[in-house]
């Protein structure tokens, strides 16, 4: 998303620092403030307390928290316990569990020394692909709609509105005053 002028994701490391920062969203849209993630707890926090929101960046949160929980205990019952303890924190959480599962099936076999950087790593993947994923519903979203709009009438046309979440598109509301390339479709 576009702030200010510059471009930000929801949640991004800090290329000088390496520290994961996320947009707080329980302000928005009256305030954009960037909260540091720095230690476990604050993962399961960020995640309870809905910081973050949207299952895909839930998700991709809980796997930074797995990597930073790594790096605060790589054993296996230390990743056993960070598994449970963010899973616990929306136990409804689909994409939670799945980023989870992954990150720990990923590093299972790792020597514990091993852990906290391959599971970052993966959580950065992790974040990469689903901003292309993302990416990739919008444009096929617009491929759909405009096909629509096309075969109907001026007063019967829609648009879009894009929500974002996870820096991408992910649903698409109505609104034809929003999507410029339809304008012209039919007579609008």
């Amino acid at each position: 998303m576009l702030v200010g002028g510059q471009q930000y994701r929801a949640i991004w490391r800090d290329p000088s620092t390496g520290r994961v920062q996320v947009i707080d969203q329980r302000i928005l849209p009256h305030r954009f403030e960037i909260m540091d993630v720095t230690t476990f707890d604050e993962f399961v926090l960020t995640i309870r307390d809905m910081v973050v929101r949207g299952a895909p960046l839930i998700g991709v949160t809980a796997a930074y928290g797995m990597a930073v929980a790594m790096k605060e205990d790589p054993s296996d019952a230390g990743m056993a316990e960070a598994s449970n303890k963010l899973k616990g924190a929306r136990p409804t959480a689909v994409n939670l569990a799945w980023a989870v599962d992954r990150v720990a099936k990923e590093i299972a076999g790792l020597t514990p020394s091993d852990r906290a950087l391959a599971a970052m790593t993966l959580a950065d993947n992790m974040a990469n692909e689903d901003v292309e994923t993302n990416a990739q519903i919008g444009r096929n979203g617009v491929a759909v709609i405009e096909e629509i709009a096309r075969s109907k009438p001026a007063d019967e046309q829609c648009g879009f509105l894009l929500i974002v979440t996870r820096d991408g598109l992910l649903r698409l509301i109505v609104e034809r005053r929003r999507l410029p390339s339809m304008r012209h479709m039919n007579g609008a």
